[in-house]
């Protein structure tokens, strides 16, 4: 999967003209055409449920991609746990809520058809 350009972040819903809320701009600021390795790097290095809001107002091209980057935090924390037993659980709650919401919310985000 290529890393979202920012086409896939402004092309989303009505196009480029359309104006970011402050929470997608804040989101795209943080993480855009940021490297699996380099957003990985950012869910390691701060809070995860800033992270979890953030990925929670990208666009769908870009929600695909950093909840691959989520996923892959979500797992490694998991196998950490004996280090740190909090960021597991809080982790796992905050990336199975996102899920959750957008299956309930935009179905296709997470199972495109």
């Amino acid at each position: 999967m290529n890393i979202p350009n920012e086409e896939d972040w402004l092309n989303w819903p009505a196009g480029a003209d359309r104006p970011l809320d402050l929470d997608e701009d804040y989101a795209r600021r943080r993480f855009a055409e940021s490297p699996f390795e380099e957003a990985l790097e950012l869910f390691e290095t701060t809070n995860v449920l800033s992270c979890c809001e953030d990925v929670s107002y990208m666009p769908p091209v870009p929600f695909r991609y950093y909840m691959l980057v989520f996923k892959a935090y979500v797992l490694a924390v998991v196998e950490k746990v004996g280090s740190d037993k909090w960021s597991s659980p809080d982790a796992a709650s905050c990336f199975l809520n996102l899920v959750e919401r957008k299956l309930k919310t935009e179905f296709d985000w997470i199972a495109p058809s």
